[in-house]
């Protein structure tokens, strides 16, 4: 599960024009690189919505979650203490040079192979 929030009064750590980005991954699915994926085509989607930013809030006691933002070149901006009294790293990337998208068959892409077209797709 991957999920964008651009509601940025509600977020700490999340300025205007930014979207959080949180995810999960199944137990049986670590490991696999579908955070990766997933993150990564939501990265484009948000990007050619223009939106210029994104964040990953992660709690520092999630060591294997911490990972993941480091993986795909977020920088780490330190940790914040959320109005509700939770701890939280805040990981930034800057969504200008993220990859284009494509959607000329109404399927979304982003440089990555996909499944073959449906019977009675082009």
């Amino acid at each position: 599960m991957v999920d964008a929030n651009t509601d940025h009064e509600n977020l700490d750590g999340v300025d205007e024009g930014d979207a959080n980005i949180s995810y999960a991954v199944y137990p049986q699915a670590r490991g696999k690189g579908y955070g990766s994926k997933a993150i990564g085509l939501l990265e484009t989607f948000l990007a050619a919505k223009g939106i210029k930013r994104s964040v990953i809030r992660v709690s520092p006691e999630n060591s294997p979650s911490l990972a993941l933002p480091v993986r795909l070149g977020y920088e780490d901006r330190g940790q914040i203490i959320s109005k509700g009294g939770d701890e939280l790293r805040v990981f930034v990337k800057e969504l200008s040079n993220v990859g284009c998208l494509f959607v000329g068959t109404g399927r979304l892409t982003s440089g990555w192979r996909q499944s073959p077209p449906r019977a009675g797709e082009p």
